[in-house]
């Protein structure tokens, strides 16, 4: 049941929630399944590795994905500071 679904609170540009909203009318599906149907769109299009570590975090590992990508973040940001 979609009652029972987590809420989540966005801040969208007013245009682009008068998009979703427009859509949501012309089309008559309900906004969450906009959203959900374009984010599934967004993954299919992200390559393999990504959609892997997306599936990943999805399932519960994000922890341990968040670290690592800390981690290059903060490699990187290092090395493009650092002496050439």
């Amino acid at each position: 049941m979609v009652k029972n679904y987590p809420q989540v609170s966005l801040r969208l540009p007013p245009e682009t929630r008068s998009k979703l909203t427009a859509l949501s009318v012309v089309c008559g599906i309900p906004q969450w399944r906009i959203i959900v149907d374009a984010l599934n769109k967004y993954v299919r299009d992200q390559s393999s590795e990504a959609r892997q570590s997306i599936q990943q975090m999805a399932n519960g590992k994000a922890g341990i994905y968040a670290g690592r990508l800390r981690e290059r973040r903060r490699r990187s940001s290092a090395t493009a500071g650092g002496p050439s």
